[in-house]
């Protein structure tokens, strides 16, 4: 495929059956005959299908996993030949565009809605869910809905379904224990932020504002080898994060000596997001600035430290407020000290005292505890790891020192 388009394949055959067969195992547990996918990042995991064209508004696409066959993916505009080289699943084109009934300017406006809904309707007549009870649909907390809801409504009154059943945390927990493809990725992805934060250093000069950092960052997350920039934010100067400071002007305050600058990004590779930030000086700190930083560092390790298989993303967080409590300092305006992290930034689980998810041998999680300090301005340290067999396993080949970075 020349189309620039059009991504992947990205893994074996094999790797999406495991997948599939453990979305299905959750779909016969709960006694469900089907689920309908309508967000990209759940139909890429179940097909292995990855494309630009997600970001098309006029192009959608859905899904039905039924809990024993294959998956079929329902495309529009004479894409099925793209899926049917580059996804595991069977495909239908349900064709368009066509005018609708709605009016701009004088014209119907061209789309592909009805056409989506009715081939989605018709896959789910032929999979024998017309009328089910219950049909399956990933609604809950960090789901998406990426077909217009008129699509959707469409879908569920023509099938008749007495219950829509959501299924996210079948997603979810098959989701979090990456696989060694999805770690290799994972890995690369962070590396190309190691290298944009290794370039960055060497460029940074006084005067520059924190838009100037964060595209600069963006840049040579790119020029690293990812294939997109996740997220990127930067300040100058910590005290302007989350407007804590009383002279808060975040766009004109340049980059100066002396004052704590903040940096954080990502970068994407087949789909898979690294994340972490760093925080620096230009020059030289002052005490209070050094022991400020430490402190949340001692917090960090600690957390770093207690992660194994077995413990409680609640127990490490608990680590963390701990240890922040005994230097002083409270909990931070962000209300969680980390993140899951794959094929979305963030995913569960997440560092909270209410996730009492059990950390398993195969998660990556960005592990991120923070402070507000006053006078010294808001603390973030961060560090993605994957929990492994001994503890937390850095995917990062310069991880968060014990020390404040000067540069």
């Amino acid at each position: 495929m020349a189309d620039h388009h059009l991504l992947g394949p990205d893994f074996p055959k094999s790797e999406i059956d495991r997948r599939v067969k453990l979305i299905q195992a959750g779909l016969q547990e709960r006694g469900l005959t089907a689920t309908l996918i309508v967000d990209h990042v759940n139909i890429t995991y179940v097909t292995g299908y990855r494309t630009e064209w997600w970001k098309n508004p006029s192009r959608r696409r859905a899904c039905w996993l039924p809990a024993t066959g294959d998956p079929l993916m329902i495309t529009v505009g004479g894409e099925a030949r793209a899926v049917a080289a580059l996804a595991y699943c069977d495909v239908i084109d349900a064709g368009g565009p066509s005018a609708t009934a709605t009016i701009v300017n004088g014209q119907g406006v061209i789309n592909f809605e009805t056409e989506l809904a009715a081939a989605v309707v018709a896959a789910g007549h032929d999979l024998g869910v017309h009328g089910a009870e219950r049909i399956g649909l990933p609604m809950g907390s960090c789901s998406r809905m990426e077909v217009p809801l008129s699509v959707l409504n469409t879908v569920q009154a023509s099938l008749a379904s007495k219950q829509w059943e959501d299924v996210w945390a079948v997603f979810s927990e098959a989701r979090a224990v990456k696989s060694d493809f999805e770690l290799a990725y994972l890995r690369q992805a962070v590396h190309t932020l190691d290298d944009a934060f290794a370039e960055i250093y060497r460029e940074l000069e006084p005067g520059m504002n924190h838009l100037d950092l964060a595209r600069v960052l963006r840049a040579k997350i790119l020029l690293a080898g990812a294939e997109n920039p996740g997220f990127t934010e930067a300040a100058t100067d910590i005290r302007d994060l989350y407007e804590d400071s009383p002279d808060h002007d975040r766009v004109s305050r340049g980059l100066a000596e002396g004052s704590i600058a903040f940096l954080d990004g990502g970068g994407i590779v087949r789909g898979y997001w690294s994340d972490y930030d760093r925080l620096f000086v230009l020059g030289k700190p002052t005490d209070d600035q050094r022991r400020a930083y430490e402190a949340v560092a001692r917090a960090h390790f600690a957390a770093l430290d207690a992660i194994r298989p077995g413990v409680t993303a609640s127990e490490v967080t608990r680590v963390i407020l701990d240890e922040l409590a005994s230097e002083g300092y409270s909990t931070a305006p962000v209300g969680r000290m980390g993140h899951g992290n794959g094929l979305e930034m963030p995913e569960p689980p997440f560092l909270h005292v209410d996730d009492q998810t059990v950390l398993r041998e195969g998660m990556v999680i960005c592990v991120e505890p923070n402070t507000f300090v006053p006078g010294i301005g808001s603390l973030v340290l961060e560090d993605q790891i994957v929990v492994s067999a001994t503890g937390a396993e850095h995917l990062s080949r310069a991880p968060t020192t014990p020390e404040l970075m000067t540069l």
